[in-house]
């Protein structure tokens, strides 16, 4: 079957609402987890296959991967209840209110990114399925072995008339929604759904911070799924009182994500090459020192001109740079106007600082959690994502909301309301308005009362990080004062009294 001729039966099967009822999605659901169930091993070893890169945490991030898939299948599963789903299509009937009422996109196209392919698959696929869609998959003729697989085994297991591959890219979006995983740009509309993969990540350690546990966590983030996920920190920004120490944390705790034995490491991504062009550049115009072995750099920035400032960094290359304060920090991290991540390491009022004042689409304090480093950059929307996986039902539907009951107006919307409803009767509609002016014109004759004053709140009750700060230097300082004033005092007095004749 043609691509185009797979999507025309989709659109088909949308328009006859086929998706619409909830046990067919149950079906489809429990379809698809069993299939990634009774497949389980050969997916794991294709996973692993195109992963491979020498390390020995491969095979674990590959379990880690599947499993997270899992539990997106089995969340998404549970989360679809028919009892309740047709309790709510009878709201009407029953003279109550559907305002939550939602219908899938029609037809949605998935577009997956390469970085832990299998999960960018599926978390996709099944959540549009929760959410009443018919879903194509965009996979052009490849050599990952997990594509084969899945080519494989997923037109077997669901139904053929609302899923469908597209062996190419498509290029006309007509009629479709589309998620692409790959956009490099923050693309957002009412027609697709667009995870910006350029997009960097910033962490920053302040002077307070446990330095161990920064070091080792960042290590982890960084290096984790060969250094390609869209969440491991591009840039960590570290006080120049704990850098040296910070530095030398890092190197220790790389030093034990490789094994000894390990000669050589290859990352199987396009963004390594230019991280290793610009780290060689970078180098030759004495902008960065680099120490490491042959499998890891730690990257030193000197030059904050330096490109690798503003770059999307991949592969198991960590980028350090130093900051003289929390102002100094939030200004590199604005060297990046639309951060995808922000990672603070410090205590909580000043992780409260930096995250409120460093513009990123999220921000974690003191923590990076492992689900984060999995599948594609969440996409850019209102709608925020959950918890612990990038995509939720409601990207993937519109509100529809029935109304049956709605609540009694105030007194100024029913006088509106019995005004327009008098179009018959000119006389009532006159003095129906006559009514609202006035309630709603104030004394002066204005068109519209004044507002009521909101209670004032009195003026430093609560003090922001850096007025803290100042009051607390400032009393340093007068503190100081006072004291060197009433010691020059007693100092003056007791010398006029030792002069004084008997």
């Amino acid at each position: 079957m043609s691509s185009l001729s797979g999507l025309e039966q989709l659109r088909a099967a949308a328009i006859d609402g086929r998706t619409e009822n909830v046990r067919h999605r149950q079906n489809e659901i429990q379809k698809l987890h069993l299939c990634l169930r009774e497949n389980a091993a050969t997916i794991l070893s294709s996973i692993t296959k195109d992963s491979d890169s020498g390390s020995s945490n491969t095979s674990l991030e590959s379990e880690a991967e599947f499993w997270l898939t899992m539990n997106a299948v089995e969340q998404q599963y549970d989360g679809l209840d028919f009892e309740a789903s047709i309790k709510q299509e009878y709201l009407i009937v029953t003279g109550a209110n559907n305002q939550g009422r939602r219908i899938g996109k029609g037809v949605v196209v998935i577009r997956p990114t390469t970085h832990t392919r299998f999960y960018s698959i599926i978390v996709p696929l099944v959540t549009a399925i929760a959410a009443g869609s018919c879903t194509a998959l965009e996979l052009a003729d490849t050599m990952l072995n997990v594509d084969s697989v899945l080519k494989d085994i997923l037109p077997k297991s669901l139904d053929p008339d609302t899923f469908c591959i597209i062996n190419a890219t498509l290029y006309s979006q007509e009629h479709v929604f589309l998620v692409d995983q790959t956009a490099q740009s923050n693309v957002s509309s009412v027609d697709r759904l667009c995870s910006n993969y350029s997009a960097r990540a910033i962490a920053i350690v302040d002077r307070d911070a446990d330095i161990e546990f920064a070091a080792k966590t960042i290590v982890k983030a960084r290096f984790s799924f060969q250094g390609t996920s869209p969440y491991s920190p591009d840039l960590i920004v570290v006080n120049e009182y704990i850098k040296d120490e910070f530095t030398e944390a890092c190197s220790r705790y790389a030093g034990k994500f490789f094994p000894s034995m390990s000669k050589s490491i290859t990352v199987r991504n396009n963004n390594f090459l230019e991280t290793k062009k610009a780290l060689k550049a970078a180098e030759e115009k004495g902008e960065v020192t680099t120490s490491g072995t042959t499998l890891f750099k730690i990257v030193d920035i000197h030059d904050r001109s330096c490109p690798m400032t503003k770059m999307k960094i991949s592969g198991y290359c960590l980028s350090i740079i130093s900051s003289s304060s929390l102002v100094d920090s939030v200004s590199i991290s604005k060297l990046s106007p639309d951060l995808l991540a922000l990672y603070t390491f410090s205590d909580p009022a000043t992780a409260k600082f930096l995250s409120q004042h460093v513009n990123a689409h999220t921000s974690f304090a003191n923590s990076i959690p492992s689900h984060i480093l999995v599948g594609p950059a969440a996409p850019i929307t209102p709608v925020p994502a959950p918890p612990h996986h990038k995509y939720s039902t409601n990207m993937f539907s519109s509100p529809r909301p029935q109304y049956i009951a709605l609540p009694a107006p105030s007194s100024n919307l029913a006088l509106i309301d019995d005004m327009l409803a008098r179009f018959y009767e000119p006389a009532g509609q006159s003095s129906a308005l006559v009514k609202l002016r006035g309630k709603v014109v104030g004394k002066d004759g204005k068109a519209a009362k004044l507002l009521k004053p909101k209670k004032v709140q009195p003026e430093g009750s609560q003090l922001g990080f850096f007025e803290q700060g100042i009051l607390l230097g400032a009393g340093l300082v007068l503190t100081v004062i006072i004291s060197t004033a009433i010691g020059g005092i007693w100092v003056v007095k007791r010398s006029i009294k030792e002069q004084r004749p008997l």
